[in-house]
This record gives structure tokens, C-alpha cells and sequence, in this order.
């Protein structure tokens, strides 16, 4: 029986066994593993997670559903190197927005075996986005409250993901120094790891909510500049 608020034992399990048996035979067999131990338990944690999020942002969208804020297991093999048809992690995500769930800012839990961590932001930006973002930080103010912003949850203990240029793009040559390293990100993020142990504490959720509160900041940054 796994504690109240928190993830079984077996959620890890599960995906320990469909990392070792990743094929359709064996999922559709194993589907009440699936159901168990990780859609239940997922659904409970956006439920009581989400409802204590949404006190403080009332328009966060936290529903517990695949394809909604639990992401689906199933790989779309058409446009990944990968061709098993199963991701080996469980990724849940709460965001707030209007502009869909992938390109909104939002409050995400990674669970995977040996690679469990949680994160807010974007992971990355589409092209219209990204241009907007590109002007968004060309203004000082907007510019350096990120930097901040990313100054303290370093401070803390954060990563900060997003960087994957190597180049500045011409449009944001003028860049002071101090901020051209924001230019060099298609999509901006902050995440922390956690233990697999964790998962299992009777107050994960609690835990979590706490957590996520840290990232508040970054959240409200990025929703202003998504949603301007």
C-alpha cells in the first residue's frame, strides 16, 4: 500500500520493467501495472497538487487526464530516432497560459528510474515565441528581473536549462554584455533533482507544493512574457 499524497514503490518498478520489456505484447499485458501504479497514483498527485497551485493561480490548468497534465507513454516513433514504442519515465505537467501546454510556463515532475527531478518553465520555444521572447528581453527591465531571477535559484541549488545556442542571433547583437547570454536560449527552465525515495514519503505532495513555490518567480516572469 503506498501512503496517501505520495507514489508507490511500484511506480519505479513498473518502469523499470518496461524499460527491460518495451514492446506492445507486454504493455497491453501488464495494462492493470499501468493503471496501478502510475496512472492512479499520477491523477491523485495533479488532483491534490494542482487544487493547492491553484489558490495561488487561479488560472492554472492541472487536469489529471493523459494528454492533459499527464503526458502519455506511447512514443510518436515517426519523428524520433527512438523506435520503442514506450518512454521509460512518467512526466506530469500543471501550466498556466494561453498560448497551449507545451509553449506555456508550467510546474512539471520527471519520475524515471535514477533521474527523478522537478522543474518550471519552457522547455522549448517554438518560432513565434521565441521571436517574441527575443524582443521581450531586448527591453533592460525585462532583461535583467530574469537574470535575477536566475541569479537566485542558482543560489539555491537549481540548474538552469534552455541554452542551446552557441551563437548570438544577429537580431540580438546590440545585447549588453551582461545579458547576452539569455539570447543564447530557445527555451528557459530551472530544475532540481530528487531521490527516488522521496517519491514514496507519506508527504510528497506537500513536499512538492513546497518545492514549486520556490519557482514562483521564474513562473510569473515567464507567464507575464508568454501572455503580453
Amino acid at each position: 500500500m503506498k501512503a496517501k499524497n505520495s507514489f508507490p514503490v511500484s511506480t519505479i518498478g513498473y518502469l523499470k520493467l518496461l524499460s527491460e520489456n518495451n514492446n506492445t505484447e507486454w504493455f497491453n499485458t501488464n495494462k492493470s501495472l499501468y493503471e496501478n501504479d502510475l496512472l492512479a497514483p499520477a491523477r491523485e498527485f495533479v488532483t491534490t497538487v494542482g487544487m493547492k497551485l491553484k489558490e495561488i493561480m487561479p488560472g492554472l490548468i492541472a487536469e489529471p487526464k493523459v494528454n492533459k497534465s499527464i503526458f502519455r507513454l506511447n512514443r510518436d516513433t515517426r519523428f524520433s530516432e527512438n523506435k520503442t514504442p514506450y518512454k521509460k519515465n512518467l512526466g506530469i505537467l500543471m501550466w498556466e497560459g494561453s498560448v497551449g501546454r507545451n509553449q506555456s510556463s508550467g510546474f512539471y515532475l520527471h519520475i524515471e528510474p535514477d533521474n527523478c527531478f522537478y522543474a518550471n518553465g519552457i522547455y522549448f520555444m517554438d518560432k513565434p515565441l521565441l521571436e517574441k521572447y527575443r524582443g521581450f528581453i531586448k527591453n533592460r527591465q525585462n532583461s535583467f528581473e530574469l537574470l535575477e531571477i536566475i541569479k537566485k535559484l542558482e543560489s539555491s541549488n537549481f540548474s538552469i536549462g534552455g541554452k542551446t545556442l552557441k551563437r548570438l542571433p544577429k537580431e540580438l547583437g546590440n545585447l549588453p554584455e551582461e545579458i547576452k547570454n539569455l539570447g543564447l536560449h530557445t527555451g528557459v527552465y530551472a530544475f532540481k533533482n530528487i531521490q527516488e525515495e522521496t517519491l514514496t514519503s507519506p508527504d510528497f505532495a506537500e513536499m512538492m507544493f513546497v518545492n514549486y513555490l520556490e519557482l514562483i518567480e521564474l513562473h510569473k516572469w515567464l507567464f507575464d512574457f508568454t501572455e503580453s
